[in-house]
């Protein structure tokens, strides 16, 4: 069934039950809070698909998923994990920008999701500091190549870490680690990127 037609059934049904407790009838609050927490998860995929077909990238939600699985993966054999957390200034430029980041990407491992607003997130399986310092660096000249209003300004900041994974570490380590490095890479300014080991 698709996302919206399961969300009408699930409205419709959370309604019929209101109903029911005004007409007497009682109303069974746990299967009630469960249509609740299962309309707001299916609004919230729906939102995540918008944004996907819209920028065509992935969304947060295959983010979350992938990044888990992967992790699991690679702390079998201790492998390396980077992330590269992006930010873009310039709403305007948000589907030129997705297209760009998703072609610097060549390897089939490797792929870009959004993570909020004007936020990406690019995941590197099994790439070492050069590799990302790499990735990171490509993605910065890709994106002068962007034709742009001179009315609108268009930037890009970007903050990567590498680790390697072990079966303790979660996926908010290396995201939040990306993202303190995004932060430091917007204090020193536009278009620059800034490397924070995971350990560091």
């Amino acid at each position: 069934m698709e996302l919206y037609g399961k969300e009408e059934q699930i409205y419709r049904e959370a309604l019929q039950y209101l109903e029911a407790a005004d007409n007497g009838e009682g109303l069974d609050k746990g299967k009630f809070a469960r249509l609740v927490k299962e309309y707001g998860s299916l609004l919230d995929q729906i939102r995540g698909k918008a944004m996907t077909d819209f920028v065509g990238v992935y969304s947060r939600g295959f983010l979350d998923e992938s990044l888990h699985q992967i992790m699991n993966t690679l702390s079998r054999s201790g492998g390396r994990l980077s992330v590269l957390m992006i930010g873009v200034e310039g709403d305007v430029y948000i589907k030129p920008v997705a297209t760009t980041l998703k072609s610097c990407l060549k390897r089939s491992d490797d792929f870009l999701a959004i993570y909020d607003k004007n936020e990406f997130v690019a995941v590197l399986p099994s790439t070492g500091e050069e590799g990302v310092k790499m990735m990171a660096n490509r993605m910065l000249k890709a994106i002068n190549n962007i034709s742009v209003d001179p009315r609108f300004l268009l930037s890009l900041s970007i903050g990567a870490t590498t680790g390697s994974v072990s079966h303790t570490q979660k996926a908010a380590d290396f995201i939040d680690k990306a993202d303190e490095a995004l932060l430091l890479a917007k204090k020193s300014g536009h278009g620059q990127y800034l490397y924070l080991s995971l350990s560091e």
